[in-house]
């Protein structure tokens, strides 16, 4: 995902296996100014940290055209702890702006806020010329739980305009049969969407 912070990268040894083969290991990256992670924990703390977008992928499958399978593991667990101190920003032009994927149980706790942004035009149109929006937040058979004390708000900025009318952006969306969305324990979630928002499809448009 362009702009992603990544916890993880691949990073080859310098050695070899018994077939010659290189032999990779996954090592924790520098992350961004205000960013930490607990890897015994599976936490990544916020401290007043401004990032692009933050994307994280439990749990990979696939199969070749051999029909073998393959799985892989992104996190050490599924149940990620995103923990805020200060003021923290995640905004994005170009993507969504906090995006959970593929079985990620994410609590976001602590005593701090985080402004979530996805801005859309437009005149955002890809190379097939088909105009497309972003959601700010996007779960994907994920679920997210917001407790603690933490702040969070989620905002659409600009136009969410799709020439699909089933691909509208939203401040939160996810499959509707394995995302859920849990605000608990006096923490606070406001969605916030632009005044001028507007709503195209095949025979109607909508303001408000």
């Amino acid at each position: 995902y362009e702009g992603s912070t990544k916890i993880f990268a691949d990073q080859f040894t310098g050695e070899y296996d018994e077939w010659g083969n290189e032999i990779w290991e996954r090592v924790l990256t520098t992350l961004p100014l205000g960013v930490s992670y607990d890897v015994a924990t599976n936490t990544m703390t916020l401290t007043n940290a401004n990032l692009q977008s933050l994307h994280l992928n439990y749990h990979n499958q696939w199969q070749d055209e051999e029909g073998n399978f393959y799985e892989e593991y992104n996190l050490p667990n599924e149940n990620f702890t995103l923990n805020l101190v200060g003021y923290n920003t995640i905004s994005n032009t170009k993507n969504t702006a906090l995006g959970l994927h593929n079985g990620v149980q994410a609590t976001i706790t602590g005593t701090g806020s985080l402004n979530l942004k996805s801005t859309n035009s437009i005149y955002n149109v890809n190379k097939e010329g088909i105009r497309y929006a972003y959601d700010t937040v996007r779960l994907d058979q994920s679920s997210l739980t917001i407790a603690g004390s933490s702040k969070v708000t989620a905002a659409i900025d600009g136009q969410g305009y799709h020439d699909n009318d089933a691909c509208w952006a939203h401040a939160i969306a996810g499959d509707y049969e394995n995302a859920t969305l849990t605000v608990k324990d006096g923490a606070s979630l406001t969605v916030s969407l632009p005044l001028n928002a507007r709503r195209y499809d095949d025979t109607d448009s909508y303001d408000g």
